[in-house]
């Protein structure tokens, strides 16, 4: 598997997916990874032809208080899909903060640091993304299932498939990430939550 991991990677780095920003994908999500059926060979492979990861471009209609946390996490009506439209808007309102007369540095530092927040999001969706495409690597298969045993945070579907990216989130975070907003508006990357997945021993959520 190591040797798997290592061929994928180096294939990655020199022939990265493409990425689509879109409107096609439910708002309720932030991604979403199209796999194809690319072959059998594993040194034939071409991620730009083998897959695809979609990026929610747009507002979403769901905006998140954080106080909210605790009773939304596990709702897929409740995952924030506000990602790019927010860094446009943060990134020109850096721009006019720079440009400006006698510039505030507290609102440059916290457009800045939201704008952080909004890199780092885009980041871990892509990420998450790439761990479906590796799945859709090991298996040639359009639609390929990840093993019931891979599971995180009740995105799993018990019989039918685990979950890859939530898996892999939990792994490096310590839980699943989510961003919440403070407040309405998009002036804000929105606060990161990490919400933590517990199991038993019969891999239980």
């Amino acid at each position: 598997m190591e040797a798997c991991i290592e061929k994928w990677l180096v294939m990655i780095r020199s022939n990265f997916v493409n990425i689509w920003l879109t409107k096609t994908i439910n708002a309720r999500i932030d991604g979403r990874t199209q796999n194809t059926i690319w072959g059998t060979n594993m040194d034939d492979y071409d991620a730009k032809k083998g897959t695809r990861i979609l990026v929610h471009g747009l507002v979403s209609l769901y905006r998140h208080q954080k106080n909210h946390v605790e009773n939304t996490i596990r709702s897929t009506t409740d995952i924030n899909a506000q990602i790019v439209d927010r860094l446009v808007v943060l990134l020109d309102k850096i721009k006019q903060l720079k440009k400006a007369r006698g510039i505030n540095a507290q609102d440059l530092e916290a457009a800045q640091r939201n704008y952080d927040f909004g890199i780092f999001h885009l980041a871990v969706i892509i990420a998450h993304e790439l761990c479906h495409t590796f799945t859709g690597y090991l298996t040639g298969f359009l639609w390929p299932r990840t093993p019931d045993c891979v599971i995180a945070g009740g995105h799993e579907r018990p019989g039918v498939h685990g979950e890859h990216g939530w898996a892999w989130e939990n792994l490096l975070f310590g839980g699943c990430t989510v961003l919440y907003q403070d407040a309405i508006g998009n002036e804000q990357a929105g606060v990161p939550y990490a919400y933590i997945v517990q199991t038993d021993q019969n891999n239980n959520t």
